[in-house]
């Protein structure tokens, strides 16, 4: 009975256990599991070799590190019961498997599809859940043996970056497991090692309950994307060490002050140590700044803080402007004065503050004139090289960038290096948006304790491996993760580890320490500025760069510049996250969401960069230079040539730069000259005088102020253009007398069918109903292949899409094509020339259209547009003309801004002259087709053929103009530029004026008002005439 009672008690134990076996939660979706055995966080460095004397604290150089990359043994299933339980195991048989580089995406070879999405998160939303059947698990496997100088020592395996959660073996035993993918893991794998070869398994999820805290927007890759390499250490080592320096009220003089953790690894007590640091210029061992030095005693197994501190007269000053470093070699000692390690970094002197509602380093106040960056090449993916990362901060520099928002994760450590090296000041964002939940919510993290310590941990882990860094001057907490106490507890964190920074979070600004916002108007900043005087506030996100964008930037600059509380702003954002594949046909493009059959995906809403994915600018950071410039010149008396020129640096006198003044006649040059050498302090104004020759009347006078680099810079050449400003000087008189004159006569021709002008070498015709100028011939060439007919439509750019311009204005777009009822109203004959006036009627608005061709014996046309609108309509897309002339005519020439494409909220950043080229290279190929090419403010424009025959335009005063090799319809049809063709002509469009391009945002937001068609009346003129 006893036993009966007992076994019963066993099958009750047993049903009460059964709902528990098999739901044991996974390290990978368990948000309080993000690391098992990992070692704590650290700046970033190696131990050096002990005997050499140089400074060198580049990791593959150092004997005492091992690089991992290269070729490992890689095994792909696309869930996780699939994956191959035992390959951690020695004898596991893996000969068979595929290889993979490391570091790389696996999605990038041929393993999986990359996913682009931006809000929606690409796995069932079920946190900390992720579907079993919906996360591919990629194994990687390789061989490696320990030097023989490493035996005694410590040996770590160091990771910077696996995307999203992994465990690691070393010959088969496990060693540990890390979440985190945007910072290192780093594992003390000593006791797992052998003598001779060892075997290192690592199993990569792609999705873990980590990824809910990474939805950011970009392509959502996986794998071992970053540095592997193992490093050793004497028993007692340096495992961390945090420099700072504290400038004096006149920043003139500072004290240098290192933490440093001293680690005893060993079972005995050492005594008799000490920690000497020795701070040198960079690159200069022959100058020795200062040293100092304290004793050391550490108790077994236990980790010690060293304190040393000493001050510094007159130490040179780091800053965007003035990036000097200065280099720490920390050495530690044992009793007889013996080096046992030697480790160091370069850091900068400079003092960031806020006071008064701005910003401040080294007591200048500081705009932001930065941008957003992903880290993304279109051939690897996130798995960025040093080149890519030096083109990207030439480029910055070049285009007059000082900031950049590591958006947003902590990026590789070399970009921080190398920004500390050039000169960026970097806003460094922790690994954590969950956009797809937690947007403006309190959700995810929110104030949920379950997510604390793995928040908490990223903003640790970010912090405690860059604050070394000189550029770093503001720690991010995130980015679109809605708020919550998970935000104040990381706040409290980062400043508990590094006093010395500010904190920014647009989505909680009562944790930070600045306000911020994204997209906001310029309007809206002005308002802010007004409000709230004292705090500073920052555009963490403007001018969104989608396509042909980035209008009205001097609004909003104009405005940053007149309210001392705004400080700037990033533009979103740097690179077209585009990738490079090919059709089936063997046509390179660049790939964007869908391409790749992933689903969710958003399209092209990746692209949105300054630059393409290759890093060609695209024309809009053309304009961000411009904007971004720290020279301004301002013409004060054009009489006179009177000039103020503005500093707006504020570490650099402009007798650094080389400063010449241009004067252009009619777009040729006819003046120039040194300014000589302008000696203008930072944030200081002066006024000179040009020596401008005597103009002519009737001609059109620009000068031009350009400032140049007098020498090589680390990021430019002798000879860069830095800053420039154009004036118009004299206006020009039109010439119209000029077009009466002729030889012979005009003949005038009026038929039911058609109407022709005969001049002496030419032949205009005309459609005898419509009106149309359907033909015009030179010495019997026909210039025209297709009509001249009126055209109100444009091809959508990214940003009118947005907002359903294609939909709310495509009436524009039929009134253009097929609803345009015209006839012809009078023909007039008066010896010197013929008038045709034809007038047309738009049904769907009710709208009357006239164009007045007036014929010269000179063989010029003039073409007269108007309209009368006095009813609400949709907004006008464009006002202009469109025709279509012979393809030999390829070759392009106009005075007007250039060379770059412009529009009238995006032309500031391009100069008056004489320009020319292919029509082709006129064209600007956007990933996603769209408007593009178009040039304003034009004089005149010539199409011409090898001969140097053919069409002169000449704009009465000016006009834009844009041409290309296939029709608006087949252009507006195409959503990739492989699918656009080359056709047998060019297709010419002559405006009075488009819309804007806009850019406040992509998504809603429209031009600004000044920038849109809203006229009652239009009118505008130019003439057509034969190059001879």
């Amino acid at each position: 009975m006893k036993s009966e009672k007992i076994k019963f008690l066993q099958f009750l134990f047993i049903l009460f256990l059964i709902p528990f076996v098999g739901n044991t939660q996974n390290d990978w979706e368990n948000s309080t599991i993000f690391d098992k055995n990992k070692e704590p966080g650290h700046t970033t460095f190696v131990p050096l070799g002990l005997q050499n004397n140089s400074v060198d604290f580049d990791k593959q150089n150092s004997p005492f590190v091992k690089m991992l990359n290269g070729n490992w043994k890689f095994n792909w299933v696309s869930k996780p019961a699939d994956r191959p339980l035992d390959f951690y195991k020695v004898d596991y048989d893996v000969s068979f498997w595929k290889e993979i580089p490391v570091p790389a995406n696996w999605q990038l070879h041929g393993f999986g599809i990359p996913i682009y999405t931006n809000i929606v998160y690409p796995f069932k939303v079920d946190p900390p859940r992720i579907q079993h059947n919906n996360n591919p698990v990629g194994s990687y496997r390789r061989n490696f043996t320990i030097p023989e100088n490493w035996n005694g020592k410590e040996v770590f395996l160091h990771f910077d970056g696996v995307k999203s959660a992994f465990y690691l073996w070393i010959n088969g035993q496990k060693v540990g497991y890390s979440q985190g993918s945007m910072t290192p893991a780093e594992f003390n794998i000593t006791k797992y090692l052998k003598k001779g070869e060892n075997v290192l398994a690592a199993e990569v999820y792609r999705w873990s309950d980590g990824s809910y805290l990474e939805d950011q927007d970009m392509w959502r890759f996986s794998g071992i994307y970053r540095d592997v390499y193992l490093f050793a250490t004497p028993g007692t080592y340096i495992r961390d060490f945090y420099i700072t320096t504290e400038l004096d009220d006149k920043f003139k003089n500072a004290e240098l002050k290192l933490q440093a953790q001293i680690k005893n690894s060993g079972d005995e007590n050492i005594d008799g140590y000490s920690l000497k640091a020795t701070v040198f210029p960079k690159d200069n061992l022959e100058e020795i700044v200062l040293s100092m030095q304290a004793d050391l005693t550490a108790e077994a197994l236990q980790e010690k803080s060293l304190f040393l501190n000493k001050k510094l007269r007159n130490p040179k000053l780091w800053s965007d402007e003035t990036p000097y470093l200065y280099s720490m070699v920390i050495e530690l000692l044992d009793n007889y004065g013996n080096v046992v390690e030697k480790v160091g970094a370069n850091f900068g002197f400079k003092k960031v503050e806020i006071k008064g509602g701005e910003f401040f380093v080294n007591g200048k106040s500081i705009l932001f004139k930065g941008t957003n960056r992903h880290e993304h090449d279109p051939d690897f993916g996130r798995a960025i090289t040093r080149e890519s990362m030096i083109k990207d901060i030439l480029l910055m520099k070049q285009n007059n960038i000082n900031a950049v928002r590591c958006s947003h994760y902590p990026n590789q450590p070399l970009w921080y290096e190398l920004c500390d090296e050039y000169g960026l000041y970097l806003f460094d964002e922790a690994n954590v948006e969950s956009h797809g939940i937690g947007y403006g919510k309190n959700i995810l993290p929110g104030s949920d304790p379950d997510w604390t310590s793995a928040v908490v941990a990223r903003a640790e882990r970010m912090v405690l491996r860059d604050r070394n860094h000189a550029s770093i001057v503001v720690w991010s907490l995130g980015n679109e993760a809605g708020h919550g106490d998970n935000f104040y507890k990381m706040a409290d964190r980062i400043r508990e580890l590094d006093p010395t920074r500010p904190i920014h979070y647009r989505q909680m600004n009562e944790a930070a320490d600045m306000d911020s916002q994204t997209y906001p108007t310029p309007e809206w900043i002005i308002n802010r500025a007004q409000e709230k005087p004292d705090r500073p506030f920052l555009m963490n996100e403007y001018a969104h760069a989608m396509g042909n964008s980035v209008g009205n930037l001097e609004e909003y600059w104009n405005a940053i510049e007149k309210y001392p509380a705004l400080i700037g702003g990033f533009i979103w954002d740097w690179v077209d996250q585009g990738l490079r594949t090919k059709t089936q046909n063997g046509i390179e493009y660049f790939a964007y969401g869908g391409d790749f059959g992933d689903k969710p995906n958003d399209a092209n809403f990746c692209i949105n960069g300054l630059v393409s994915p290759d890093r060609v600018p695209n024309p809009s950071l053309y304009q961000v230079k411009k904007v971004y410039q720290n020279i301004s010149s301002k013409l004060l008396d054009a009489g006179s040539g009177r000039i103020e020129v503005y500093n707006k640096f504020n570490f650099t006198n402009t007798s650094k730069f080389a400063a010449i003044y241009e004067l252009t006649e009619n777009g040729n040059i006819v003046d120039k000259g040194d300014l000589g050498a302008l000696s203008i302090a930072p944030g200081a104004k002066k006024e000179i005088t040009v020596p401008v020759k005597e103009m002519e009347p009737g001609k059109e006078y620009f000068l031009r102020i350009v400032f140049s680099l007098k020498e090589d810079e680390k990021w430019a050449e002798k000879g860069h253009v830095i800053a420039w400003d154009q004036f118009l000087f004299q206006e020009a008189k039109q010439q119209t007398g000029e077009l009466k004159n002729g030889n012979g006569k005009l003949t005038l021709e009026n038929s039911d069918d058609l109407i022709r002008v005969t001049g002496n070498d030419f032949q205009a015709s005309f459609d005898a109903e419509s009106g149309e100028l359907e033909s015009f011939k030179y010495d019997d060439n026909e210039m025209l292949i297709s009509p001249v007919v009126p055209n109100f439509w444009r091809v959508p750019v990214d940003n009118d899409l947005g907002h359903d311009f294609n939909i709310t204005s495509g009436a524009w777009r039929s009134a253009s094509s097929d609803r345009l009822i015209k006839k012809v109203a009078s023909v007039d004959y008066n010896g010197d020339s013929v008038q045709i006036l034809i007038t047309a009627e738009l049904p769907v608005f009710a709208i009357q259209h006239k164009t007045v061709y007036t014929i010269y014996k000179s063989g010029s046309i003039k073409v007269s547009c108007s309209m009368d609108v006095e009813m609400e309509r949709p907004e006008l897309p464009r006002f202009g003309v469109q025709f279509e002339i012979p393809e030999e005519y390829s070759q392009m020439k106009w005075y007007g801004r250039g060379p770059q494409e412009t529009y009238q909220d995006r032309k500031t950043g391009a100069a008056f002259g004489i320009y020319s080229g292919k029509v082709e290279e006129q064209i600007y190929p956007y990933i996603y087709p769209q408007e593009n090419g178009n040039k304003t403010d034009v004089r005149w424009v010539t199409f011409t053929n090898s001969s140097g025959e053919g069409i002169k335009i000449t704009g009465l005063p000016q006009v834009d103009v844009s041409a290309r090799p296939y029709t608006d319809l087949i252009l507006e049809a195409s959503s990739h530029n492989y699918q656009l063709p080359d056709m047998s002509f060019y297709s010419v469009q002559i405006d009075y004026k488009q819309r804007g391009v806009g850019g406040n945002n992509s998504w809603g937001l429209k031009p600004l008002d000044s920038y849109r068609l809203f006229e009652n009346h239009y009118e505008y003129s130019f003439l057509i005439s034969p190059v001879r």
